[in-house]
Formats: structure tokens, sequence, C-alpha cells
């Protein structure tokens, strides 16, 4: 389902432009990457703090980007303002 829906958002947002392979690349690269290091850290992190505080920096880590996408992620999907006039 998570691949179904991060494919049509880079499709919604890369419309008319050709982008959408390299898009959909770049979103599985910083996937990747987010993968590793939040299990490097947080691993650092339980080993010298504990088991609670690496699942709590995992968590903050979720929020903030949860936070982020949804203050910053445009609207994807057409107003319909105009046609209810």
């Amino acid at each position: 389902m998570l691949g179904v829906l991060t494919a049509l958002i880079v499709a919604d947002l890369t419309m008319g432009t050709g982008r959408f392979n390299l898009a959909q690349g770049f979103v599985g690269m910083i996937s990747g990457v987010g993968a590793s290091l939040s299990t490097t850290l947080s691993g650092l992190v339980a080993g010298s703090l504990g088991r609670a505080a690496g699942f709590l920096g995992i968590a903050a880590v979720a929020l903030a980007a949860f936070l982020l996408v949804w203050l910053r992620m445009p609207e994807t999907n057409p107003s319909n303002e105009n046609e209810h006039r």
C-alpha cells in the first residue's frame, strides 16, 4: 500500500514534467538512506542510553517527518471551488 501511495503522490507532483522516474528514484534513495541511518543511529543511542531512548529518538524523527510533510506538502488534488459557483 505504501508503495502504491508513494507512486501516486510522485505522479501527482511531477505531472507533465517528464521527471517521474527521477523523482521515484530519489524517493527510493532517500528511503534507503533513512533506513540505514535510523538503524545505525538508534542502535548507538540504545547501546549507550538504553532501549527507551533509542525508541524515543526514532519516534521523534518520525514525528518531525510527519509534521514536515503535513505542513509543506502541496495539495495535488485540483480545486473544485469554481465548479460550485
